[in-house]
């Protein structure tokens, strides 16, 4: 299988060699061996899982599994879907805590006024 390459001259398609240099056959300009495009991990609507590249993004598939038609998003990667409980949680826990302090202050204020009462009656 031959890797895919975008040259500057325009030529989008397999790479050619001179050697062990890969070069683009039009131009024969050196290229650069293109980094492996990451792949996302997209269920489809089925819920068969497969690792798909960011290029296939927005594009009409099939699943290989069960051939139910879709279109992949980004947004509903197993990734994306992770880190987004990830934000949700940490948003929560930072609620939690905002939460947790009000209810100490609170809790203060009301030891505080009983008290002030309870030494106020014993006063008189």
């Amino acid at each position: 299988m031959s890797t895919k390459i975008s040259c500057s001259c325009g030529y989008t398609g397999p790479v050619g060699h001179a050697g062990q240099t890969p070069v683009c056959p039009l131009c024969r300009q050196q290229i650069a061996e293109p980094a492996a495009e990451k792949r996302w991990q997209i269920p489809c609507p089925n819920g068969h899982v497969f690792k798909a590249p960011e290029s296939w993004m927005g594009r009409r598939m099939i699943c290989p599994q069960c051939n139910e038609p879709f279109v992949p998003k980004l947004s509903d990667s197993l990734e994306e879907r992770a880190e987004q409980r990830r934000r949700e949680e940490a948003a929560d826990a930072k609620l939690a805590k905002v939460w947790l302090t009000r209810a100490i202050w609170a809790a203060v204020l009301v030891v505080g006024f009983l008290s002030s009462l309870v030494v106020l009656s014993l006063m008189k």
